[in-house]
């Protein structure tokens, strides 16, 4: 069932998505952290569900190995019947064209898949990565290039009709890359708990930027601490 419509300061706005205790509007993109086994297939399989439902262009990333619980779950609430929305693609043929992670590639990829869909429909469309396997040995570098990759999408889905989710396992991630990405992200979804980011800052003004980092070190740490209770 796609979202019901909810009320905004402007007035009554109807939700592009969404995912439990989170409506998302157009140009949200959200990081979501998972912990639980088969959580990140319930995760994405609902918010496609609901994309499919409602007649949305939606866009699935993930490696092979990850996507056969997700198709497995929609086909089993009917919502095969609308599969023709759905278009599945390797996580590397996003994130490692060049047989690496490479940020400019990925974004020639999004870029390129936007004007494919422009012109065909006037629904929003939504875009689920899983990021399993999406990394080599978690190093500092990786992180890095990782906040700097969710930093500067979080930017590229303002511009376009669309919504997006991203999804991290806490498993092969880590909560020492949890703590970076919540920080350059406004809101984040942490295993159900909806956790908004009072020192996020826009990413386009870069002084703004570094007197956030600084001031949101220690809030950022407690988040962390938090999660890994819940975990």
């Amino acid at each position: 069932m796609p979202p019901a419509e909810t009320s905004s300061p402007s007035g009554p706005v109807c939700p592009a998505a969404g995912i439990p205790g989170l409506a998302m509007y157009p140009h949200d993109h959200i990081c979501a952290f998972v912990a639980r086994p088969g959580e990140a297939d319930d995760l994405i399989a609902l918010y496609l569900r609901d994309g499919l439902g409602a007649g949305q262009p939606c866009l699935y990333v993930a490696a092979p190995a990850r996507r056969s619980a997700v198709l497995a779950m929609l086909d089993a609430v009917g919502a095969a019947v609308h599969r023709d929305p759905l278009e599945i693609v390797d996580l590397e043929s996003v994130f490692a064209r060049t047989g690496t992670f490479d940020l400019d590639a990925s974004f020639e990829f999004w870029d390129a898949w936007v004007g494919g869909i422009a012109g065909r429909t006037n629904r929003t469309a939504r875009i689920a990565v899983d990021m399993s396997a999406a990394h080599p040995p978690i190093e500092p570098s990786f992180v890095r290039h990782l906040v700097s990759y969710e930093t500067r999408f979080t930017t590229w889905v303002r511009l376009h009709p669309l919504v997006s989710l991203s999804v991290y396992h806490l498993d092969e991630f880590g909560v020492g890359t949890l703590l970076p990405l919540v920080r350059s992200q406004p809101t984040v979804w942490l295993s159900g708990v909806v956790v908004d980011n009072p020192y996020h800052v826009d990413p386009v003004d870069p002084v703004a930027v570094d007197r956030g980092n600084t001031t949101a070190t220690a809030a950022v740490a407690d988040i962390g601490k938090d999660f890994r209770r819940r975990a």
